[in-house]
């Protein structure tokens, strides 16, 4: 890391580039586990854990989908990602009711969508905001023909991820990702998917392998356990 400087910093990630060049970025994660109801709390397994998983599943999507930002693991908690400019928007695919959609929306936790759901919120400093197409074409922040490809892509990441995961013998219900546009105008899948923004029950039991185990006990060894459990289910010996 000696050879970088640090470009920005959220409230789970520091991030950094090269000084002599901006192609690439890195994340290093922080290991924390955030929810409303109880206090942060660390861990440096989870800042690991989050690491590899985002890792792997974005080997995974680029062996199968085109527009995935290539990445390198770099040390335990760090990977070097593809950098492009990042669309200020959060896009959540649901297969599930659970969370916001149910508390806004009425429907009942568990209610399983006909159809995957895209929920599109904006970012700023101070939340998230619920975003329709319209308002996101006149911000500028895409336009319509760009809006279509983003789409598309969470969509088409969605599938791949609920397959791979079903055939794992769990239950996807919905995940975050996030999209940037390249110099050249492609849209890509960039940052992070892992456990932390997914909600991933065992089909059988209904086991969590994300951060509703938090939500519901407050214990981080319990998330860390959750998310050491669900990697190993996907991804073998590879942690």
């Amino acid at each position: 890391m000696d050879n970088l400087k640090k470009v920005g910093e959220g409230k789970s990630k520091n991030i950094y580039c090269e000084k002599n060049s901006n192609d690439f970025l890195y994340l290093e994660f922080k290991g924390d586990v955030r929810c409303s109801k109880y206090a942060v709390a660390y861990d440096k397994k989870v800042a690991d854990l989050r690491a590899k998983t985002s890792y792997y599943i974005f080997q995974y999507l680029s062996s199968v989908l085109p527009n995935i930002a290539y990445t390198e693991m770099v040390d335990s908690n760090v990977i070097k990602i593809q950098n492009c400019e990042p669309i200020s928007l959060e896009w959540i695919p649901r297969f599930v009711a659970a969370g916001s959609v149910v508390k806004r929306f009425g429907f009942s936790h568990g209610y399983r969508f006909k159809n995957p759901v895209l929920k599109i919120d904006y970012k700023t400093a101070e939340d998230d905001y619920l975003i329709n197409d319209d308002l996101i074409v006149e911000k500028n922040l895409l336009t319509y023909d760009e809006l279509v490809q983003a789409k598309a892509l969470s969509i088409n990441v969605a599938e791949q991820l609920k397959q791979l995961f079903n055939n794992k013998g769990l239950d996807l219900w919905d995940f975050k990702l996030e999209l940037g546009k390249t110099a050249d105008g492609n849209i890509i899948l960039i940052d992070e998917i892992s456990f932390d923004g997914m909600r991933l029950k065992d089909k059988n039991t209904g086991e969590s392998f994300d951060k509703d185990v938090y939500r519901e006990t407050g214990d981080i060894v319990l998330v860390t356990n959750a998310y050491e459990k669900g990697f190993s289910k996907i991804f073998g010996d590879k942690i």
